[in-house]
């Protein structure tokens, strides 16, 4: 009887034993699987600050991605002073991580990344995905460049006219992964045509964003501004990161 006893106390207490020793193992594995999770590196667009990008990075975490957020002085610094600031963070951050880092840019945040991407090649560089990036410029500014208050929007801002010599200019076809989402308002369209000709999204047109090599293509019906607080682009992004496509179910 009483070895019967110690027999079934033994039993329990060597399952207590393994059942801890379980849990244990999967928290160590848990713990490993965060420290090399995939991260999205996020960069916000003219006039805005990585707030601006906090609604795209929820989605993002809650998709399993660890999100680091690049700020940068869009109104008053020049161009080649944004790239060398932007580059020393993402350097600094996220150079060496050890898994995969994906790219995610508003406007003029994805001219940013391709531009660190032409110099910089971050270990297991994974996808990038620009939203309403004008790599061909954008004629609002072409046509607002001359008046002076227009000028006092920085260097930056006169940059990304249409011209020769516009700031997306230069920009070599990407060697790695790339997907497109362009947004257009029928309405804004209507309302702008003077100063933006075309199908765009009040501020970038939709053939503005295409870059030749691009991997995936898809318009959306948004304004400029909506595409970094969008549900349904934030689902886009996270389907371009995960299959290298955008999806075609439910579109707008």
């Amino acid at each position: 009887m009483k070895r019967t006893l110690l027999g079934r106390i033994f039993t329990i207490a060597m399952t207590a034993v393994a059942a801890m020793q379980l849990q244990t193992s999967d928290l160590a594995a848990s713990e490993k699987q965060g420290r090399v999770q995939e991260r999205v590196i996020l960069i916000h667009g003219l006039g805005r600050t990585t707030h601006s990008m906090g609604h795209l990075s929820r989605r993002l975490e809650e998709a399993g991605y660890d999100v680091v957020r690049i700020g940068y002085h869009s109104l008053g610094d020049d161009p080649e002073t944004i790239i060398k600031d932007v580059s020393q963070q993402i350097n600094t951050c996220c150079l060496a991580y050890p898994g995969v880092t994906h790219f995610v840019g508003h406007s003029l945040g994805g001219l940013i990344i391709r531009a660190y991407l032409e110099q910089n090649h971050p270990n297991n560089l994974g996808r990038v995905v620009l939203l309403g990036s004008p790599s061909g410029g954008t004629e609002v500014v072409d046509n607002l460049r001359s008046y002076a208050w227009f000028r006092w929007l920085g260097p930056t801002t006169l940059s990304l006219g249409s011209d020769l010599h516009h700031y997306p200019d230069g920009r070599q076809a990407p060697d790695y992964s790339l997907g497109i989402i362009a947004g257009h308002s029928n309405l804004i369209s209507i309302m702008n045509d003077p100063l933006l000709p075309g199908d765009d999204d009040g501020l970038v047109s939709v053939l503005s964003t295409k870059v030749d090599g691009m991997k995936d293509f898809i318009v959306v019906h948004s304004t400029h501004a909506g595409l970094r607080t969008s549900k349904f682009v934030a689902s886009q992004v996270v389907h371009f990161l995960q299959n290298e496509s955008f999806s075609t179910e439910d579109m707008q």
